[in-house]
């Protein structure tokens, strides 16, 4: 990493070495067997002094706000709940966690 307020993302090969992304600023998607997915984002800097952090989204960030009747529905197709499972100490489980919809 050249830049400590930055951060840098990887995937791992099947032969264990870290191949970095090609995304200073961007996210990545995992989508799961039940059609849900996390988005793992990660922004530049921030101005007002906050730490670099990555942010877990339950389904896909949305930019701006919902105003709009179609815009809700848009986000609402878009996002789910996250679950977090403590595993260990130093491991955190996350998931995407849809209720059943009643009937």
């Amino acid at each position: 990493m050249s830049d400590s307020k930055q951060i840098t993302a990887y995937v791992q090969n099947e032969s264990g070495q870290l191949v970095p992304l090609d995304a200073a600023v961007g996210s990545l998607i995992l989508e799961f067997p039940s059609g849900d997915s996390l988005e793992i984002a990660w922004d530049g800097p921030q101005l007002d002094g906050r730490p670099v952090t990555a942010q877990i989204w339950g389904g896909r960030r949305m930019p701006g706000t919902a105003e709009t009747e179609p815009e809700l529905d848009e986000l609402r197709r878009r996002t789910c709940q996250v679950a977090l499972l403590p595993g260990a100490c130093n491991l955190v489980m996350v998931h995407p966690h849809s209720y059943k919809k009643r009937q």
